[in-house]
């Protein structure tokens, strides 16, 4: 017999008791994992790394696994898999679907309307890059949040109007934001060396094109910005870009473009506050400092005893 809880999740049928499941509930850690996903694709371990800048973070792996799974049950997400090289079984990464995008255009408000990529499977031909992005951008979110900087904005494939019919599409766009309101804006650009640097082609390759864009854009941009590029071949690839860019730009003193090898980043423990990148004179540079004032994690016990050491000190006065 069923209980009265049960009973209004049951009905029989064919002489059997069949359960409904427990309608979902959506949390509000559910609700930042949807509007992660609206920006990114992204894999149920770069959510779980990603979760650390939630207001409640995913205690484990496995509960962020096993919490997308039911979300996919209720038709919010759904799974799809890389294809590219990697040791052992291709990982899944998770997109939104049309019902969720609705409930977050109903929770923030109005949304454009969507492109159709944005429920669809990625071509194989984009996997290894869309993975590097994600990458990228979770490494970076995750140490900013750490060193107290405010994350302000973030925007994956958003076009720039340069004038004109002239567009410029960032892979991502990083606003973080410090303690004393300075605002430091980065475009991401992941390099998967696809095409050489320069050409003597009277079509340049994608990189030259997107440094002359970068440089037309620095000319007329009314706010400073940084360009990242993260190559995912080797170190003297980002050289090549970072020497080909001063000798575009002609301007040694406006360092604006960064350039790294993009498994750095990862394996840095801080890659926003050290000097894990290189500028125009291949010098160590670093994203932003730390600021000056930084809220600390205390906990209970340690506030208690701070707490009674101040009254003790304040009572033998």
């Amino acid at each position: 017999m069923c209980n009265k809880i049960a009973q209004q999740n049951c009905h029989a049928g064919n002489g059997l008791i069949i359960f409904d499941p427990m309608p979902l509930q959506l949390t509000h850690r559910d609700e930042q994992t949807l509007l992660a996903l609206l920006k990114l694709p992204l894999t149920s371990q770069q959510v779980f790394s990603l979760s650390r800048t939630f207001t409640d973070p995913f205690p484990s792996e496995r509960v962020t696994r096993r919490r997308l799974q039911r979300l996919a049950e209720e038709r919010m997400i759904r799974r799809f898999y890389f294809a590219f090289p990697r040791s052992g079984r291709n990982p899944a990464y998770w997109r939104l679907t049309r019902r969720s995008y609705h409930l977050i255009g109903s929770l923030t408000g109005e949304l454009p309307l969507p492109k159709r990529s944005l429920f669809a499977a990625i071509g194989v031909s984009l996997h290894f890059h869309a993975y590097s992005v994600s990458q990228a951008v979770v490494k970076i979110l995750i140490d900013a949040q750490r060193n107290g900087i405010e994350i302000e904005d973030l925007k994956v494939e958003t076009a720039i109007d340069l004038g004109g019919e002239e567009q410029l599409v960032p892979d991502a766009t990083v606003e973080l934001c410090c303690s004393e309101r300075r605002l430091y804006r980065f475009h991401l650009e992941i390099d998967t060396a696809s095409e050489r640097v320069a050409t003597r082609q009277r079509l340049p390759s994608s990189i030259q094109k997107k440094l002359e864009s970068y440089e037309r854009y620095r000319r007329i941009a009314r706010e400073p910005f940084r360009v990242l590029f993260l190559t995912t071949s080797s170190k003297r690839r980002a050289i090549n870009i970072l020497q080909f860019a001063a000798t575009l730009t002609g301007n040694f003193s406006a360092r604006t473009i960064y350039a790294t090898y993009l498994p750095e980043v990862l394996a840095c423990p801080d890659a926003v506050t050290a000097d894990v990148f290189l500028n125009h004179k291949l010098g160590p540079q670093k994203l932003a400092r730390k600021p000056r004032f930084c809220r600390l994690g205390i906990s209970t016990l340690s506030r208690d005893r701070i707490m009674a050491d101040l009254n003790a000190k304040e009572l033998t006065r």
